[in-house]
């Protein structure tokens, strides 16, 4: 009841920021994804979040990962957290590289599929930020190329080991290699594969202490692999996302 009543909360905030018509047309692709399980009839929103407008694209879930209501816990945190660099792999539309631009000096977002990183760009542009370096890669163990499968739908959900119908060619980078300078905070988010993109950034994790925030299904084999950098999982943030500080 009480997840119902979150959604239902979430449905009607972004109704108030839609004309009538949009509104409507929100509302009957709502109904029809509750029945169908599908997001191909969402009309293309922008929608308001904490002061910053985000582009979502039509017949996406985009809407769903910039509602207030959507992972309210690494929300929280990211938000009380400030310095020098945020790196954001996995960064979607940017919801998390945009929010953070205002407590840290200078954001990396990572974000391989082409047409949302257009989307990113877009959102940055339009929110007036240029604290950001938008990547357009997969932040992995190697400076390469590789395939990626488009999940049409839900385009965050887009991974090197889930085939699709739909693929197409990403860059790949080592993070070791973008010369970031100081780093305070990590979020990845990779489709599992969050161990391949940490492989890549070895001299970080050896030579600094940024706090990670990394989305798992093996949170096991993830705090293994970081023991041998001296990190200890702290929390966990909504559900799948482990928080992760080095001992000293």
């Amino acid at each position: 009841m009480k997840q119902k009543f979150k959604t239902l909360k979430s449905i009607l905030k972004i109704c108030a920021q839609l004309s009538v018509v949009n509104g409507l047309k929100f509302l009957l692709a709502y109904a029809i994804a509750a029945v169908l399980t599908t997001y191909e009839y969402f009309p293309a929103l922008r929608l308001n979040l904490r002061g910053y407008y985000f582009q979502c694209r039509q017949g996406t879930s985009d809407w769903r990962h910039v509602i207030e209501e959507h992972e309210p816990e690494i929300t929280n945190f990211l938000s009380r957290q400030k310095g020098e660099t945020f790196v954001d792999v996995g960064a979607h539309i940017g919801r998390y590289a945009i929010l953070c631009s205002k407590s840290f000096s200078k954001v990396y977002a990572l974000e391989p599929v082409s047409n949302t990183f257009k989307v990113l760009k877009t959102n940055c542009i339009a929110n007036k930020i240029n604290n950001v370096v938008l990547v357009n890669a997969a932040a992995l163990d190697k400076n390469a190329t590789t395939k990626i499968f488009i999940n049409e739908h839900n385009l965050g959900g887009s991974s090197i080991f889930n085939k699709t119908a739909t693929s197409e060619k990403i860059r790949l980078v080592v993070l070791d290699s973008l010369a970031m300078g100081k780093i305070d905070v990590v979020k990845i988010d990779v489709e599992g594969a969050e161990i391949l993109a940490l492989e890549g950034a070895k001299d970080i994790l050896r030579k600094q202490s940024p706090t990670l925030i990394v989305e798992s299904f093996e949170p096991g084999k993830l705090v293994n692999y970081l023991k041998q950098f001296r990190y200890a999982m702290i929390k966990v943030l909504d559900d799948n996302n482990y928080c992760f500080v080095k001992k000293i």
